[in-house]
């Protein structure tokens, strides 16, 4: 059984798991765990699924180089395994190469972001994007 993760990116990683169809293992992700359950007891499904997005496209913004555009990327993945480890009550750890065929979205900044606007929780929603839009985010 497949497991929905949240896999904060770096814009350059996106460029090589497009390139290359997948990005080495391992791999920081956010997903619906037993801990952020534990967290946020009156959450639902799709509350804590949307926590560990946004959890992603944090670490994601924290990933960043100063080459970097201003912008957050996360990858949604159907992945058969993670490891939950990490200080975030929905981090978790991919142990095996994600690849181009899990990837179910991306999510992602449509406009430069600023620390400011992101620390304060006043940064924009992130785009939804379908597979096949994602070479174009690049």
């Amino acid at each position: 059984m497949s497991r929905r993760v949240y896999v904060p990116l770096t814009e350059a990683e996106l460029v090589v798991l497009v390139d290359e169809q997948r990005l080495p293992a391992p791999r920081p992700a956010y997903a619906l765990t037993a801990a952020l359950r534990e967290a946020w007891p009156d959450g639902d499904d799709d509350d804590l699924e949307y926590a560990a997005l946004l959890a992603a496209a944090d670490a994601s913004w924290e990933r960043r180089r100063p080459q970097d555009r201003p912008r957050r990327y996360v990858l949604a993945a159907d992945v058969e395994s993670v490891e939950e480890e990490g200080e975030h009550p929905a981090a978790v750890a991919l142990r095996h190469d994600l690849v181009w065929r899990n990837v179910a979205s991306a999510h992602v900044d449509t406009d430069d972001v600023t620390a400011e606007a992101v620390a304060s929780d006043d940064a924009p929603d992130l785009a939804w994007f379908a597979t096949q839009e994602i070479a174009g985010l690049r």
